[in-house]
């Protein structure tokens, strides 16, 4: 049965952020019912944050009045294509508050730069728990995170670690890439001894992943009833090794003692959304009740209607330090208002495939 969190009154006062944050953190927060209205109202508040902070954007805006925006008009918000944070970065941050210049890893030999002050951040990682509690449904307190990937500090603010360390950041965890390389032999020391009463997350990359279950193909774990897989990125720099979702979930269950396929969960993200959508057992990834993501035609970049393809959109109202209303470059489709067997109701984001050059250049003239 669906219940509704606690819901703060969005408002354009100084409370604003204190509103919100308390929203991310609301008990249930990923089941709530009332989400569209709240929603709206928190992004109504963002555009206006951005218009008034971020002068480049107030061009871009050209004109727009932020209190038209409501539950009907999101798709009025104006979107910065995903190719402004690698070719114009500067023009992108909002406000003087200090920040961290995260960085993409750049898939199509171009590096995107995004700056998140510590509000952006901390946002960012409220974002993770109320995916990791509700989704997965471990207590933070309790549960052992090995994380296939160094730690931040290591990383050079390359955005997938902060991602990574994301899913840690409330977690007894351990970090198992260092200098480039995975410890192996340490990490299958470390799973073998986890407790199977405590819940235990293994974070990485698929290749990452893909590689730990045929190191294990021969001496397979033992069975692990709280044990997940979360898989986070994508083949980067091994495209032509990548395997379907079907053929890792195989691998994974039997190498690692998972209770089952449900187990293995892949979490979306990218450098310039400040969310995370994690997958529930029935492997939805659902969007958390703050995001509004929509799918736009390539050619007119007009909403498509719910369940059909197009260039994927994200209106995300948690960064202060850039406008978080962002044209990605990814096809894939929305589907709205999905009555989950898991219990969250909502919506519903699938990730087809990423632009090729020759579409980039089409959206870029239609931009």
């Amino acid at each position: 049965m669906s219940t509704t969190a606690t819901r703060p009154a969005p408002t354009t006062t100084a409370d604003e952020v204190s509103a919100l944050d308390a929203w991310l953190s609301a008990t249930d927060v990923m089941r709530d019912g009332a989400a569209p209205e709240v929603r709206a109202a928190f992004l109504r508040d963002a555009v206006a944050h951005h218009v008034a902070h971020n002068p480049a954007y107030a061009r871009y805006a050209d004109g727009l009045d932020p209190a038209t925006i409501d539950v009907d008009t999101l798709d009025r918000i104006p979107l910065l294509p995903s190719g402004v944070f690698k070719r114009a970065a500067d023009l992108v941050r909002t406000g003087d508050e200090p920040v961290v210049q995260t960085t993409s890893s750049g898939t199509q030999g171009t590096v995107s730069r995004v700056p998140r002050d510590d509000a952006t951040l901390m946002r960012f990682f409220a974002s993770v728990t109320a995916a990791t509690h509700e989704l997965l449904d471990v207590e933070h307190a309790e549960t052992v995170v090995h994380n296939v990937g160094p730690r931040v500090d290591e990383s050079q603010h390359l955005w997938i670690s902060y991602v990574m360390s994301g899913v840690s950041v409330l977690h007894e965890t351990d970090f198992y890439v260092r200098d480039g390389a995975v410890e192996t032999e340490r990490l299958v020391a470390a799973l073998a001894a986890d407790d199977p009463s405590v819940p235990s997350l293994v974070v990485g990359p698929p290749p990452l992943l893909w590689d730990l279950a045929h190191a294990l193909r021969s001496h397979p774990l033992p069975a692990h009833p709280r044990r997940f897989a979360v898989t986070i990125g994508g083949w980067k720099g091994r495209q032509g090794q990548a395997v379907a979702r079907d053929a890792l979930h195989d691998a994974l269950v039997p190498s690692l003692g998972l209770h089952g396929v449900g187990a293995v969960r892949d979490a979306f993200n990218m450098v310039e959304l400040n969310t995370i959508a994690l997958e529930c057992a029935h492997h939805a990834k659902h969007c958390p009740p703050w995001l509004y993501v929509s799918a736009r035609d390539p050619r007119t970049l007009a909403p498509v209607e719910p369940g059909e393809s197009g260039l994927l959109a994200y209106c995300d109202p948690t960064p202060t330090s850039f406008p978080g209303f962002v044209l990605s470059e990814d096809f894939g489709w929305v589907d709205r208002d999905v009555a989950c067997p898991c219990g969250v109701t909502g919506d519903v984001l699938r990730i087809e495939r990423r632009v090729n050059r020759l579409e980039s250049r089409g959206c870029a003239m239609k931009i």
